[in-house]
């Protein structure tokens, strides 16, 4: 047995796991690749029906740095707040077991903890590219304190934080009233205390297959809608049984709020259309609307969606602003290095662009 295991690990990895026993190998073998060895490996089996607690077992008689826990099955939230109460690093990390994350993940995030209280890297898309590409720069801690906005962050094993961050709000409480999506949650909470560091560095792979339970599933339209809706009840719970102040959520105020600073260029009598079809782009509407303002008129960059109705009007790809010579566009995507220079391509630059913070 390979023992690396202090009295008190400077690290915590929480694995949750459930029926992923195909997947289980590469995770943790990822975990114990590592080239920073401090750490403990905490992994929740969820009440797996295959293979994955033999496979869990066999790993934890090699390297005594894994600590099995198998429980009744009870979802994602049950299974953090039982890794959380077994673990004792200074930092927790959280790992979803059909994930991986690179060699030097946690000598990455260990050194940024050193001035942050909670870390974010990017991940892979399938080994690929970066899954969730999103904007720095910005006050993410402000945007959701005072306007109710929470960004489109990385999933759970993208996420670290200090155990002091993150300790105030676990157990988290009403289990059952939300079995997935947890990490956001713990991540907004988090946030009440503290500003997210993004790291631009793709530490890790988030692996996108059939039986994922948000992938190209919840990412986009009403699902991903009504997945923010349960987050954000179960969030505002938490912080009322604390007697903490609520965050006051909101679809269209940060936006409002936004919108207003650029007020006399969408006021000029041009054309107004909006770059994006998904969430952003329908609050974005609401918030010109609030402005006394409205859009002409709906650009995406998927090619399926051309023709497609959204609110009222057909969606056109962006070659339909290339005659557009005054419209303004407002990117509403966090996808905006990409828009931008497709806009640039086809004439549309400097101060008819305007680009949400997202």
């Amino acid at each position: 047995m390979i023992s690396g295991k202090r009295t008190n690990p400077n690290v915590s990895v929480i694995v949750d796991n459930y029926n992923y026993g195909h997947f289980l190998p590469d995770a943790l073998g990822s975990v114990l690749a590592q080239s920073y060895t401090d750490f403990e490996c905490i992994v929740v089996d969820d009440g797996s029906t295959d293979d994955s607690r033999t496979i869990i077992e066999c790993f934890a008689d090699k390297d005594d740095r894994i600590k099995p826990i198998f429980k009744a099955n009870g979802g994602q939230t049950s299974a953090f707040n039982t890794g959380f109460s077994q673990s004792r690093g200074n930092i927790v990390a959280f790992l979803d077991s059909d994930d991986t994350w690179y060699a030097h993940k946690l000598e990455k995030i260990v050194a940024a903890h050193r001035n942050n209280l909670i870390v974010q890297h990017y991940l892979s898309h399938n080994g690929k590219g970066i899954y969730r590409k999103i904007l720095c720069g910005i006050d993410r801690q402000k945007a959701l304190l005072d306007y109710g906005y929470m960004y489109n962050h990385s999933p759970s094993s993208a996420l670290s934080f200090t155990r002091g961050c993150i300790a105030p709000f676990f157990p988290l409480l009403y289990e059952d009233s939300l079995r997935g999506y947890t990490d956001g949650c713990i991540l907004m909470l988090a946030m009440t205390r503290a500003q997210v560091f993004i790291l631009d560095d793709v530490l890790g792979m988030y692996r996108i297959h059939g039986a994922n339970l948000n992938a190209n599933k919840t990412d986009t339209g009403k699902k991903a809608h009504d997945v923010l809706k349960m987050q954000r009840s179960f969030v505002n719970r938490q912080l009322t049984v604390l007697g903490k102040p609520l965050i006051p959520f909101s679809d269209t105020a940060y936006i409002l709020h936004t919108l207003q600073h650029h007020i006399d260029r969408l006021s000029d009598g041009a054309e107004i259309y909006i770059y994006g079809t998904e969430g952003a782009g329908r609050n974005t509407t609401r918030a010109l609307e609030k402005l006394g303002l409205q859009a002409d008129g709906y650009i995406d960059s998927n090619p399926k969606k051309w023709s497609m109705p959204f609110l009222g009007k057909r969606i056109a790809g962006p070659k339909f602003l290339a005659n557009k010579y005054s419209a303004r566009v407002i990117i509403a995507s966090c996808a905006v290095e990409a828009i931008t220079k497709t806009l640039a391509d086809v004439g549309i630059t400097g101060d008819r662009v305007v680009s949400l913070p997202l």
